[in-house]
Formats: structure tokens, C-alpha cells, sequence
């Protein structure tokens, strides 16, 4: 397909992203694969590399699209995590009901002193020491999420709470402590070098930060925890009724 230079035709960068979006759609571009470099792109529509870049940025934010350092842009179709908000759901769970793989590229954990923040939401004293786990969750090999979770240091004594890249909640109830209610406040921010690290995006892309209270079945908040998502991936959707 070529580009309309006629006088009244739309944007340049608009019509490249209309044809890369229609070979999406049609499954020329298949989902999980890499589409031509925005050097081939410039070779191939004679276009200027700002061009290219704004049909490739607005495709990366409506989620068609994601980039991955050292791997190039990918094909993803459409959001790749689309939540219901109704039940609590662990990660592990959202990814088994859409026929993701869920996995982990990268598990840290340290014990340290809690912090004003941590020792708020947790409703321990200051200086307290917890569980910090800094882990980064994938859906069919991509990242999505970072999650940075705070536990209490009594949820698990003998410090062996993550000897596998498994579910957090799992991982609880086998220990007997069911999540019985969270308190989540979401927020858009945009992504530190640290984050778009771990997710492998570029500093300043749109994150959705969703920081959780967990509370278990034995009223105890026994976790805290600050969950950043990759926002052209994942996007929520909250069913209201009315109260009449």
C-alpha cells in the first residue's frame, strides 16, 4: 500500500499507522511477532524517522503494539491483560483465565526496617523489620507488572517465603493465611529508569500504579503492595451498578 502525498490527505504518520494496524487486524502481522525497524519503515515509505516514530508511538499506546529493548517492537493484537474487577484475583490466576503463561523474570528479596510508608499501611511500628520482594511478572514471556510487596516479618519467621517464582497468595494460603479483602488505590505515573528497566520499556512510558492493602482471613493486614504496570498492556474494567 501507498501513501496518499495528495494535497487534503491525511497525515503522514496517520496513514502508516492505519496500514501497520490493518496488517495487525488481517494477521500479516502475527501476534508475537516482530515488525520491520523503524530504519526499514523510514527505506520503505520514504518517510523521516520522526514520522515513523509517532505512527509507532500511537500504536504502542493504544496497545497494539510493544516495544522490548534488545528484541524490537512486538505484535500484540490488543491489550494483552484486559482485568474485571469483581473477585481478588492473583496475577498467577489473571493470566491462567486468558490462556497466558504466567511467569517471573526476576525475584529479589531483602529484609529491612520499615519505612513511614510501610509501617502505615502494614499498622506495625517504625523500624519494624519486613519482607521486601521485588519481583517482575510476565504473560507469555513479556513483562507486564513489577511489583514491590511488603510483608511483615512474623507472615513468615523462618524467611523461606519465596523459595519459588510462584503466586504470593499461593504461596500464603499455604501457609494458612487467606486474602480475604484488599483496599487498592490506582494512579497513572510515568515509568522511572529503575521500572523501565525491569520492564524493559523506555524511561517516561505511561504506567498504571496500583498499590494494595491485603487483609486476611484473620483481619490481619499481611500485605502492602506497589504494583506497576505496563499501561499499553493492561487496562482495567469496573462494572457499577445502581444502588436502586
Amino acid at each position: 500500500m501507498k501513501l496518499d502525498h495528495s494535497k487534503g490527505a491525511a497525515p503522514l504518520y496517520y496513514q502508516l499507522k492505519e496500514i501497520i494496524q490493518d496488517k495487525i487486524v488481517s494477521g500479516e502481522f502475527e501476534v508475537g511477532s516482530i515488525i520491520p525497524s523503524e530504519l526499514e519503515l523510514q527505506k520503505q515509505y520514504s518517510l523521516s524517522r520522526i514520522t515513523v516514530r509517532q505512527a509507532l508511538n500511537e500504536l504502542v499506546q493504544e496497545g497494539y503494539l510493544n516495544r522490548q529493548r534488545g528484541k524490537g517492537t512486538i505484535v500484540l493484537g490488543e491489550k494483552l491483560m484486559n482485568e474485571q474487577l469483581v473477585t481478588i484475583k492473583s496475577f498467577t490466576d489473571e493470566m491462567n483465565e486468558r490462556g497466558l503463561t504466567p511467569g517471573t523474570l526476576s525475584v529479589a528479596i531483602v529484609l529491612q526496617k520499615a519505612n513511614q510508608e510501610v509501617a502505615k499501611q502494614l499498622k506495625i511500628s517504625l523500624g519494624e523489620e519486613v519482607y521486601k520482594i521485588t519481583r517482575v511478572r510476565t504473560g507469555d514471556g513479556v513483562p507486564i507488572v513489577v511489583f514491590k510487596t511488603y510483608l511483615p516479618k512474623t507472615v513468615c519467621k523462618d524467611g523461606n517465603l519465596f523459595e519459588t517464582t510462584d503466586s504470593l497468595y499461593e504461596s500464603l494460603r499455604e501457609r494458612g493465611i487467606v486474602i480475604k479483602k484488599t483496599l487498592d488505590k490506582y494512579e497513572a505515573i510515568i515509568a522511572s529508569t529503575e521500572i523501565s528497566r525491569l520492564l524493559e520499556i523506555d524511561t517516561g512510558s505511561p504506567l498504571l500504579k496500583r498499590s494494595r492493602v491485603s487483609i486476611s482471613n484473620a483481619g490481619k493486614v499481611v500485605e502492602f503492595t506497589k504494583a506497576y504496570y505496563n499501561a499499553s498492556l493492561y487496562s482495567y474494567n469496573i462494572e457499577l451498578q445502581d444502588k436502586d
